[in-house]
């Protein structure tokens, strides 16, 4: 999974096979390497560890993420786009931090702290769906989750696979979903 989403270090990992993304061949005699830029930063892999800074509440944690994956510029600055966009960016994070709690069910531990070790936070369940809301943050066209129900409950894990389905469904073809559980 790590070589499809293109989270590997070639130095170190040696692929070998066919890979393409849609046009884009990123194989030649069955030696794979990784995608470019502009399709790489359309890729988001969520594997099975939690690691959010945890004295941030989680719509902090949420936002942060949002704001980092944000493109700071959509045309030439000074265009009329790059003005209408940085006017409306604010705005548009805010409504998909606020959805992707929605849809992960975290929005009633908004103002809650994440937690960690040496500071209580949300449960264990919440944590992972922190994580899991992350990566819907950032918008990817195509999500690899690896691992993303370990160490939770047979029933959480079913709740939080099928709303990942869900959200991937109304999608309507925005969003595609590759998961593994184990």
């Amino acid at each position: 999974m790590k070589a499809l989403a293109g989270r590997y270090n070639p130095k170190r990992v040696t692929v070998t096979g066919e890979l393409s993304f849609g046009d884009y061949n990123c194989s030649e005699d069955g030696k794979v390497w990784l995608p470019p830029t502009d399709i790489a930063s359309t890729i988001g892999y969520c594997y099975e560890g939690d690691s959010q800074i945890p004295e941030l509440k989680v719509q902090e944690t949420l936002q942060f993420m949002s704001d980092l994956s944000w493109p700071a510029m959509v045309g030439s600055k000074g265009t009329t786009l790059q003005t209408l966009y940085e006017a409306a960016q604010p705005g548009l994070a805010r409504t998909v931090v606020a959805q992707s709690m929605r849809d992960m069910h975290i929005d009633n531990v908004a103002d809650t702290v994440v937690g960690g070790d040496l500071l209580r936070g949300v449960s264990g369940g919440q944590k992972k769906r922190v994580t899991v809301a992350e990566m819907m943050v950032t918008r990817p066209v195509l999500s690899f989750y690896d691992g993303y129900t370990r160490g939770l409950d047979s029933a959480t894990a079913l709740r939080l696979a099928k709303t990942l389905a869900s959200v991937c469904w109304n999608s309507q073809g925005g969003m595609t979903l590759i998961a593994s559980q184990y």
